[in-house]
């Protein structure tokens, strides 16, 4: 798991820690709260008993007893749970701390490929989820299509998933109605627009010089530059819309920050690649 991912999954784990430990001593002190108020009652019937106090003696000596053990025990138990808490939220803080910290060298880092600095590339491999492979500056052995004369690939990402909405209309019956022998016959209906995603395909993502390519088990697109009309970068998925093309092609299960400033570098002209690469 990546620096970035690992930073993410501490924190998340602590705050579940936290949310645990209070609710253990939440539940504790209920615990004994009803245990009290058990022993009370039962103190209670046996005064307003025909038998008096003398016949519930033992049994209200037994009772008593056991809601003292009883609270006693969830009190520790109370007391080990709020002791947990603050050593939970000091390292949470820390935590916290430490990823605003990576996630400010994150988007300095984005900032940087978006302005064209492709040596980013190599270096964003500690922010990246591990689920999906992201290969920088690919070897020709390495590409999964044939390149075009002077087109250098920049980024290749294997395990996208190809997706796209897709609109369905739903008539449905919105008011009464009348029955004709065995049909029933609606009086006012209305047509109802419900949208999906649609997984299409799962292949690799390439960006190069001069395009972006796709090519799955099924589809394979390719966008020049200039046929690029929208871009939108989400947590998980990239979405591209492209000339001539009435719905965007989402490229899902990798990070879209990262993909899109790639390609906004991509797209600047001159050769940018490190010297070595």
């Amino acid at each position: 798991m990546s620096t970035y991912m690992e930073l993410t999954r501490q924190v998340q784990t602590l705050k579940a820690q936290i949310a645990k430990a209070s609710a253990k001593g939440s539940t504790a002190i209920l615990i004994g709260i009803l245990a009290g108020v058990g022993a009370l009652i039962f103190l209670l019937a046996a005064i307003v008993s025909r038998g008096g106090l003398g016949a519930w003696v033992l049994p209200i000596l037994a009772g008593i007893t056991a809601a003292a053990m009883l609270g006693l025990g969830t009190s520790t138990k109370r007391r080990q749970a709020q002791s947990v808490v603050p050593v939970l939220s000091q390292q949470l803080k820390a935590a916290e701390a430490e990823r605003q910290a990576a996630t400010q060298r994150r988007e300095a880092m984005l900032a940087r490929l978006q302005r064209g600095d492709l040596a980013v590339l190599t270096e964003f491999r500690d922010y990246l989820a591990e689920e999906t492979e992201y290969v920088a500056n690919p070897s020709s052995d390495a590409l999964v299509f044939r390149p075009q004369k002077a087109e250098t690939c920049y980024l290749q990402v294997t395990g996208v998933h190809l997706q796209r909405l897709k609109s369905r209309t739903v008539t449905r019956r919105t008011g009464g109605g009348y029955r004709v022998g065995s049909f029933y016959v609606p009086v006012s209906k209305e047509r109802v627009q419900y949208s999906e995603m649609q997984d299409l395909d799962q292949g690799t993502l390439a960006i190069t010089s001069k395009r972006v390519l796709y090519l799955g088990r099924e589809r394979k697109l390719t966008v020049s530059f200039d046929k690029i009309l929208e871009l939108q970068a989400y947590t998980d998925a990239l979405s591209i819309t492209k000339e001539g093309s009435k719905s965007a092609d989402f490229y899902g299960t990798l990070d879209g920050a990262f993909v899109a400033a790639a390609l906004a570098a991509a797209q600047q002209p001159g050769d940018r690649l490190p010297p070595g690469t």
